[in-house]
């Protein structure tokens, strides 16, 4: 049964011992191999470990074990995106929002996507999307003010909302550097 490795393993993500969750998930990726969860969590620590090329084949497995995980389809999207493979990245965050079309994470990384390829017209029409679903998410309002501001475009609208951010999360270094 996985499950004990599961919740073993999450436990040790979220204690930040991301060699130990490694060494774990990777045994029980090879005990549990037709299992997308045991494979999803072991591609998310490989991740944390910015070991993309073995992330990569985890997600890879967990999407092939389970075509319908959105998760394991939009981090695996952020690999591509890092690895400046947009076209493979964009098809997954599209699966994603063709079948969940209020998939926030899938809106706002397709919208990274965009972004990362100078593609603002497009990224911004994604912000929009994304702020109709939820007007107060602090990440949507500070990339969207930068989509703007990187643009020279609408900076009193960028301000507006970068502020909001800021309110809504003044912890975020990333919303003070839009400022």
């Amino acid at each position: 049964r996985p499950a004990p490795w599961l919740i073993l393993g999450q436990i040790l993500i979220q204690k930040s011992e991301l060699d130990s969750a490694k060494n774990l998930l990777e045994r029980a990726s090879a005990q549990f191999s037709n299992n997308f969860l045991v494979q999803y969590y072991y591609g998310s620590v490989l991740d944390q470990l910015d070991e993309d090329d073995e992330a990569v084949a985890a997600y890879k497995k967990s999407i092939a074990l389970n075509p319908r995980d959105s998760n394991a389809k939009l981090f695996l999207a952020n690999i591509y995106l890092q690895q400046k493979k947009y076209d493979e990245g964009t098809s997954l965050c599209n699966q994603v929002i063709d079948r969940e079309p209020d998939n926030l994470f899938g809106i706002l990384t397709l919208a990274s996507i965009y972004d990362t390829q100078k593609l603002h017209v497009q990224s911004e029409s994604l912000y929009k999307k994304a702020l109709q679903i939820d007007p107060d998410n602090a990440v949507t309002l500070n990339n969207f003010a930068y989509n703007l501001s990187v643009r020279n475009d609408r900076l009193e609208e960028a301000k507006t909302m970068v502020n909001r951010a800021i309110e809504l999360d003044s912890t975020n270094g990333a919303y003070w550097d839009t400022f």
